[in-house]
């Protein structure tokens, strides 16, 4: 992405652990991708689609117990 703010982060203790690259375009401000790179170099990249705004989720879209809940555990 041209033009983007690009924040990386790591594991000071642990640098060896791999990185998240965050990468955000402005006007809005939107995060648009990550890059997780992992302790073999390997690379994973997230590309985020299009932002919808005004939407209305429930609470329970988010719950961690509702989920291990539907799923068993």
């Amino acid at each position: 992405i041209k033009n983007a703010t690009r924040v990386v982060a790591q594991d000071p203790e642990h640098p060896e652990y791999g990185t998240i690259e965050l990468v955000f375009t402005a006007n809005p401000v939107t995060l648009r991708q990550w890059i997780i790179t992992d302790d073999l170099g390997q690379k994973t990249t997230v590309m985020l689609g299009e932002l919808k705004t005004g939407e209305n989720y429930p609470p329970s879209l988010f719950s961690i117990t509702n989920e291990a809940t539907k799923r068993g555990n």
